[in-house]
This record gives structure tokens, sequence and C-alpha cells, in this order.
């Protein structure tokens, strides 16, 4: 698994890539935050296929080391097996879930609740 870190409008974005998360990667992402005052974090799933249940003990780990500190967890981007996982262990509505990194970032600004949140489709016409 490969992790790559970037700093977007003072929000930290973490891309995971790989078919797994490792507990042992994403707890070292972890220790960056101990020190950090009121850090937002985004984690971005998008080229995540599969995740094991060592990838929830590390996010509740980095979720409650944020809160603590002051700061925020957010997860974006999230591939279908991937979401019903978290369904599966009832953490998907422990955490604020969006569908995109953009939306995720611009949530930490508005408050906006995920658009999953609304049950209706919209469509437009010209």
């Amino acid at each position: 698994m490969q992790i790559e870190t970037a700093c977007i409008f003072g929000i930290v974005v973490i891309r995971l890539d790989g078919h797994f998360i490792d507990e042992i990667e994403l707890a070292r992402n972890i220790e960056a935050f101990e020190k950090a005052e009121a850090p937002k974090v985004l984690i971005n799933f998008e080229n995540v296929e599969y995740i094991n249940t060592n990838c929830f003990r590390s996010l509740a780990m980095m979720h409650q080391l944020l809160v603590t500190n002051g700061g925020d967890l957010r997860i974006c981007s999230l591939k279908h097996m991937v979401r019903r996982l978290f369904g599966f262990a009832n953490l998907d509505s422990g955490y604020h879930i969006y569908n995109s990194e953009d939306e995720g970032i611009i949530s930490f600004y508005n408050n906006l609740p995920s658009v999953a949140a609304f049950p209706i489709e919209a469509t437009y016409s010209s």
C-alpha cells in the first residue's frame, strides 16, 4: 500500500492506494498528528479496493487523537465494497463520509452534510 499526503487549504489529505489497508502503514501517519494543533484530516480511499479490521482500529485511533487535539477526521471516495464493509462494522454513521475529495474538503469550511444524507436525486433540465 502507498500513502500520499498533501496539504490543501490547510487540510491534510491522505490518499491511500492499495488492495487493503495495512494497519502499520496507517499508524505511522497517526504519529504525525500527536503534536499538531487542531488538524483537519481527510482520508481519500479512492484507490482502495479492500480494507481489513485493522484499518478500522487505526481509523478509530486517528479519529480519537484528532478529536482530543480539537481536530477532525473525514473520509471520502469509498468504493462500493469498502463502503459496505463500513456499513457491516456500523461505522458508516460514525464518520463523516463524502463522495469525493472536493466534497470532503469543502465540508470542513461549510459544515455541509454529505450528499448521501439526501435520499432524493435531483434532476435538472435546460
